[in-house]
């Protein structure tokens, strides 16, 4: 990808503001200012689960590339490949993309085509395969890659498959256009291609979507063929999928994440449900974003809006491209924020009046506040609500009772307050379902005992 980036520095600095204002999250979500990380423009990279990094290094100017697995602070732990070129004299990276199970990673370069192989431990490494101008790529499984890459010339872009133990490729779709962006849905075997407006007009950028079917048929497959997933983009960093929960006992919970990236200065990150409308934003940037990954934690949780802080993680690439060459760029985070719910007040261990307040909420909005007992409440469970969120509780989903509708202010707090008689005290759980400003039901507090 680097090389399209580096094409466009010139224009973007005349035309980009230059801003280093921060990074802005959306509703429902918050930004992990710890995961700043300084990185250079020209490297690609892939996140370890553990925080490590596998970086391929190239230096605008040098003809070298260096792969480097790094801690968490960026120190070099291991060198797993060194490349010298000796066609060209620059190498412009490409992607670094980490393996279903963890075990390899897969490396491109742009400037001589080549895309590697290398186990994350360092043991082995091997050239897989030659594509020119390779830019793009996502794993079907852990030995078979599909590619965007433009080995047919300019403006062309092809999607390839390529088996890593054999080398054997087969074209799977082509266009007359430039490389764009990949991302796969593992449950149902789609894939999310994006389609880049050769006229680079503006907002003519889009996402098509094929099916596992389309992509098993054998036909070289073209624009046409593609499902219209969103339209109307400025510009595309990157996509990925949050698929955790995408299966049938969750209601196929998925989101499809799109950085739109303008050549023109300014990002947005969206969240869209898999008909293609809109669910969410989860950031804006002034810089330009890219090299989206998702991560998981141990605790549950979607990369949603209004989900729980713990159980996911939005990591990327914001470069500032407002000189040229780019003075720099960081890795940074987002991830959701759920609501916080509280008890206070002298009634929570003695007769008195007691207040169940929450915060972090949707503003001027409202939540629907749920008791459960003590008594019948266990660990904490997932279930898929119909309005098409993760509702996380450690209350009995047999005994959730009701109890009032508490309006939310402009900085989305509300409270509710009751008297305990002195005979209340402990014996129940609370929880709050929070409603968007348009009354849909979206997320779920924390659970509090009373």
């Amino acid at each position: 990808m680097q090389r399209f980036y580096l094409l466009f520095g010139a224009l973007l600095g005349a035309l980009s503001s230059g801003s280093s204002a921060q990074d802005l999250a959306g509703a429902g979500f918050q930004l992990v200012n710890s995961a700043q990380m300084p990185v250079s423009p020209d490297t690609a990279y892939a996140t370890l689960p553990n925080g490590e990094r596998i970086e391929a290094r190239a230096t605008t100017g040098s003809a070298t590339l260096t792969l480097v697995r790094t801690d968490a602070a960026g120190q070099v732990l291991a060198t797993l490949l060194n490349y010298q070129s000796g066609l060209s004299s620059t190498i412009y990276t490409s992607f670094v993309r980490l393996s279903p199970a963890g075990t390899h990673v897969l490396v491109g370069e742009s400037s001589d085509g080549n895309v590697w192989r290398v186990a994350v431990d360092g043991s082995s490494h091997q050239l897989a395969a030659q594509l020119a101008f390779n830019f793009d790529a996502v794993f079907e499984s852990e030995t078979v890659a599909l590619l965007s890459e433009a080995s047919c010339g300019y403006p062309c872009n092809r999607i390839t498959r390529l088996d890593l133990i054999s080398g054997g490729m087969t074209t799977l779709a082509q266009f007359n256009t430039y490389s764009g962006p990949l991302a796969r849905r593992a449950a149902s075997g789609e894939l999310y291609y994006g389609w880049v407006d050769p006229t680079f007009a503006g907002f003519g950028d889009k996402v098509l979507r094929f099916s596992a079917a389309q992509l098993a048929s054998g036909n070289v497959l073209n624009e046409n063929d593609g499902a219209l997933f969103v339209s109307g983009l400025n510009g595309l960093g990157g996509l990925a999928i949050e698929e955790r929960y995408d299966s049938a006992g969750y209601g196929h919970h998925c989101r499809v994440l799109i950085a739109e990236s303008g050549f023109f200065g300014g990002s947005t990150v969206r969240a869209h449900r898999p008909d293609g409308s809109l669910e969410s934003t989860l950031l804006s940037s002034p810089m330009y974003i890219s090299t989206l990954e998702i991560q998981h934690g141990a605790a549950a949780g979607a990369l949603a809006r209004y989900q729980p802080d713990d159980g996911a993680l939005l990591r990327y690439k914001a470069t500032d491209y407002s000189v040229f060459p780019s003075p720099g760029a960081l890795t940074c985070a987002v991830r959701p924020q759920r609501p916080l719910a509280q008890m206070s007040g002298p009634g929570l261990g003695a007769p008195g009046p007691v207040s169940f307040d929450l915060s972090a909420a949707p503003a001027n909005a409202s939540c629907l506040l749920i008791v459960s007992p003590v008594a019948l409440g266990g660990a904490e469970s997932t279930r898929w609500h119909p309005a098409d969120f993760l509702w996380h509780t450690t209350m009995s989903w047999n005994s959730l009772r009701r109890l009032v509708s508490i309006p939310t202010d402009a900085s989305g707090s509300g409270s509710f307050s009751f008297f305990n008689s002195g005979t209340i005290q402990g014996q129940y759980l609370l929880q709050a379902l929070v409603r968007d400003s348009g009354g849909s039901l979206v997320g779920s507090s924390n659970v509090v005992q009373n």
